[in-house]
């Protein structure tokens, strides 16, 4: 009977704001929780919590039993909003937040950047946002579906803002990055392509 309670009360905090949904992928109705850290997450997140040596206890909400009143309340006093509070402080605006549908390469990393690494805990810049990058990657070709190994190099002054008069053109197929070299010839250029794009196409130019 006490255990049924303790399990209730356990439930009634995933109603709790914040807690309905999984802590680090935002998928709906997690039902496992992570013992160390105190949030609510879904069972696929779970195991990159249970790897963690230091503090790796996950327990399912459902299937196991919550005998300890003091776990119960600390899952009470913590939860999803507080954990993003302490754990979420300082992201950088352009970190990508991986939702349910991401790979799980993302997720894992996402999940150990915040409570493994501590990285956004506090306003420090990490060292990918101060420091110069390069190395290889592997690019795939617009026609060609191998992979070919690319040096690059990416700089902090290397921004996207850095070109003020640039054009993007977005097709099913592909996406061009364009720059102009003032911003009368932007204007032209943007002009004529809406004047194109606006024309209907005829028969011949479908097929």
């Amino acid at each position: 009977m006490v255990n049924r309670e303790r399990n209730n009360r356990l439930l009634d905090t995933l109603k709790l704001p914040g807690n309905s949904q999984c802590a680090d992928c935002g998928l709906p109705d997690p039902d496992w929780a992570s013992c160390k850290v105190g949030v609510f997450i879904c069972l696929q997140c779970s195991g990159v919590h249970r790897s963690f040596t230091e503090s790796g206890k996950v327990k399912s909400i459902q299937l196991d039993n919550w005998e300890d009143e003091r776990l119960v309340q600390f899952m009470r006093r913590n939860g999803n909003l507080e954990a993003k509070r302490k754990y979420e402080a300082f992201v950088p605006p352009f970190y990508y937040r991986p939702r349910a549908g991401d790979c799980d390469v993302l997720k894992e990393q996402w999940i150990r950047s915040k409570y493994q690494r501590e990285e956004f805990m506090s306003n420090t810049e990490a060292s990918y946002t101060t420091a110069p990058r390069e190395g290889f990657l592997y690019k795939r070709g617009r026609d060609s579906k191998g992979f070919q190994e690319r040096r690059f190099v990416l700089c902090r002054r290397m921004k996207g803002n850095n070109w003020d008069c640039g054009i993007i053109i977005q097709t099913p197929a592909r996406e061009f990055v364009l720059t102009c070299e003032n911003v009368k010839e932007q204007r032209e250029w943007l002009e004529a392509l809406r004047d194109v794009i606006s024309r209907p196409m005829t028969r011949e130019e479908i097929m």
